[in-house]
């Protein structure tokens, strides 16, 4: 038994994903939260593979939101970089997600910044 539609709420998520525009840059859009960082980590090491780089520029202009989680997951791709030998670097880094950085005392593992 079901229940009736006027008792159903929808949620629509924002898509996340991260896009390799050319060789050596990506681009994140989306929401990097919660609820999306776990089906977004898996994918680490094809969009890495993609680039084809020893360098890593990954623009985060279009992230429309992020939370301790999309922190969390920004530090750990500076770790997947790392063990892969290339260097990733962050530009547009949301203001949210450096004020957390701060306060967590995590702005270090964000890795080298390009310019905003």
């Amino acid at each position: 038994m079901g229940l009736p539609c006027d008792r159903l709420i929808v949620v629509e998520a924002t898509p996340l994903q991260v896009q390799v525009v050319g060789p050596g840059a990506c681009a994140l859009s989306g929401a990097l939260t919660f609820d999306s960082v776990p089906l977004l980590y898996p994918q680490t090491a094809v969009w890495l593979a993609a680039a084809q780089a020893a360098q890593v520029h990954m623009d985060l202009a279009d992230v429309q939101s992020i939370d301790s989680a999309g922190l969390a997951l920004l530090v750990a791709w500076q770790g997947k970089a790392a063990a892969a030998h290339i260097r990733l670097q962050y530009s547009h880094i949301p203001q949210r997600a450096l004020a957390l950085a701060q306060i967590s005392e995590a702005t270090d593992l964000l890795g080298p910044l390009a310019g905003s």
